[in-house]
């Protein structure tokens, strides 16, 4: 893992409205999102846990694919403009893993700058509402459907 600086604030600005969280902030406020993310390189095989320090950032795939796991089960693989790791940030579920699939590039930001953000931004703070509303919601399709393959 190598904590980069090759992308421009204009670059990570950009990486960041293409995601479905930060889509209605305004970019004056994504820039200066953008100058406190940390570039984040891995390497294929590379894995997030509890150990690594950027463990518990709020990620969002530049390029390249995270694999989501809690303990031996995949829950999901992510690609650019998908956001990782707001639960460990929150304090919330310790046994996530997020795995480089291949080489990948993540932009993340700490717990204290994106609780600044949250505070400075409301449309952020609604962002995340939707984003964690809507994650609640594909799971109960899922159940769901789960429950319709039994019978």
């Amino acid at each position: 893992m190598k904590f980069e600086k090759s992308l421009s604030v204009m670059q990570k600005t950009i990486a960041l409205i293409e995601t479905e969280l930060f889509r209605d902030v305004a970019s004056e406020e994504l820039a200066s999102i953008a100058v406190s993310a940390i570039e984040v390189q891995l390497e294929a095989g590379e894995v997030l846990g509890p150990s690594v320090r950027t463990w518990n950032h709020l990620h969002v795939v530049v390029d390249g694919e995270i694999e989501i796991s809690h303990g031996e089960m995949i829950i999901h693989r992510i690609t650019k403009g998908k956001e990782f790791g707001i639960l460990p940030m929150l304090g919330i579920d310790d046994e996530l893993r997020f795995t480089a699939i291949k080489p990948s590039t993540t932009i993340a930001l700490s717990e204290p700058d994106f609780r600044r953000a949250l505070f400075n931004s409301p449309d952020l703070a609604l962002g995340i509402v939707r984003t964690l509303a809507m994650g609640i919601h594909q799971a109960v399709l899922r159940i769901k459907e789960l429950e319709k393959e039994k019978h």
